[in-house]
């Protein structure tokens, strides 16, 4: 069965460094962007289907929702003559001239590394109408890259419904590396709908993993922060710690109220106004690191296959 996600501290003896990875991995990169520039009746729907494989289906049914009929010249052709697609794709064009995903490679070949099992990704970048930042399939992790043309962007602005402006600053190319990376680590290892304290741990243990795959990133980005925000989760990491405490929510198996803690937010239910949205995610990505400086025998496979949000706490003596 098919299976696809739309989105979105580094311990000494846990990281990898640049000889502890096979740069020698192959990652493959395609560029499905050009698609928008191409002739629709020259366009051969099997001959997609066979260079994107399931990636194409993705994209076409559910992404800019194309029909795989004779009407699809026409809809192609309507897509590509909309004065405000065409002004966003020659921004693309302009921002991505040279991009060759090199970062992400990296991390692919990092994630390799640590699960030598599972599936090395093709990295597939598209074009989208701004409909999602980062599409990750069994197979493929594609990154629509309308979605990182800067904070500012006068799209964005005018989106702002479908993104609300707290999302804005991760719509940069410098952010798009960790996004995309999380958006493969959640179809992977996918939130499991337990309790308050398991679904932290998770997430801790998911940015823990993000953290490892590329080690050269900033603690914001790989939060999808400003430096303000991680400025205030680190003030008031003993505050937060205590409030999750006193509300007893530590225990909790309110799926709804869990998911307002979990999800993407402006900032957090029952924090100041400046807190920044999912900072119980944070919390967790403490803990976890708090957990692997005690253990670091344990490598990042063994901890994520490490079920026992409880043992990792206690484990972890965590007293912020």
């Amino acid at each position: 069965m098919q299976k696809y996600l739309f989105i979105g501290l580094c311990v000494l003896s846990a990281c990898v460094s640049d000889s502890d990875y096979d740069t020698s991995v192959p990652v493959t990169v395609l560029h499905m962007e050009d698609l928008y520039e191409a002739n629709p009746d020259s366009v051969n729907l099997e001959a997609m289907a066979s260079e994107y494989g399931y990636f194409w289906e993705v994209y076409r049914q559910h992404i800019i929702a194309l029909p795989n009929d004779a009407s699809f010249t026409d809809s192609l052709r309507a897509f590509q003559q909309n004065e405000d697609y065409q002004e966003a794709y020659q921004q693309l064009k302009n921002a991505f001239s040279d991009f060759n995903a090199s970062e992400l490679k990296e991390a692919i070949q990092r994630f390799h590394y640590h699960f030598p099992s599972k599936i090395i990704p093709k990295v597939i970048t598209f074009y989208g109408g701004f409909n999602y930042p980062v599409v990750a399939t069994d197979s493929v992790l594609g990154v629509g890259l309308e979605m990182f043309l800067g904070k500012d962007s006068k799209f964005y602005e005018a989106l702002a419904q479908k993104y609300p402006p707290y999302m804005h600053q991760q719509f940069r190319v410098d952010y798009m590396p960790a996004l995309a990376m999380k958006g493969w680590l959640d179809t992977e290892f996918p939130l499991p709908p337990q309790n308050f304290l398991a679904q932290m741990i998770h997430q801790g243990r998911v940015q823990y993993g993000l953290s490892q795959l590329l080690p050269g990133t900033s603690d914001s980005v790989l939060m999808g922060y400003s430096q303000q925000q991680t400025n205030w989760c680190e003030a008031s990491e003993r505050a937060v710690w205590q409030f999750l405490i006193a509300q007893n929510l530590l225990y909790s198996t309110d799926q709804m109220l869990i998911a307002k803690y979990m999800g993407p937010a402006p900032n957090t239910r029952g924090m100041p106004s400046e807190s920044p949205g999912r900072v119980v995610a944070w919390v967790g990505w403490q803990i976890v690191s708090a957990y692997m400086n005690r253990h670091p025998e344990t490598s990042l496979q063994a901890l994520m296959q490490l079920q026992d949000a409880q043992y990792i706490l206690n484990e972890s003596k965590y007293k912020p």
